[in-house]
């Protein structure tokens, strides 16, 4: 007996449903975690300092005409937006919040299928309740 496992992302910005997304990253970091020196008679560090949460990500979509979402006027506007995904149909659905497109690029392969990269940042990523 073989099981099937299907790994789906649903992806919203702002509301509208993104459907040629070809790949979505969101990575929560804590950059300035890091051991605080102290003078103590154990030579160990006693804790860490604890930064504050840093989230980056991107999405990675197909060029269609029209565009199915105006990422250029986000960035040129500096708009902040939020983002809603679903892990696979019926899964664990995740907000990320206040996010802000820092840079978008755009490829163009060789079987002449062009796409949109955008990164953004954002200020807080949690599960939905």
């Amino acid at each position: 007996m073989s099981r099937t496992f299907v790994e789906v992302a649903y992806v919203q910005a702002d509301g509208v449903e993104l459907k040629d997304v070809v790949s979505f990253e969101v990575t929560p970091t804590r950059p300035n975690a890091e051991p605080v020196s102290t003078m103590n008679r154990s030579g160990k560090a006693l804790g860490y300092k604890k930064g504050n949460v840093s989230v980056t990500g991107s999405i990675e979509s197909k060029i269609r005409n029209p565009r199915e979402f105006d990422w250029h006027s986000y960035l040129r506007n500096g708009t902040e937006f939020l983002i809603v995904y679903e892990e696979a149909a019926g899964g664990v659905r995740f907000q990320v919040t206040d996010c802000l497109i820092t840079e978008i690029g755009v490829s163009h392969g060789e079987d002449g299928e062009s796409m949109d990269r955008i990164s953004f940042t954002a200020l807080d990523h949690f599960e939905e309740a």
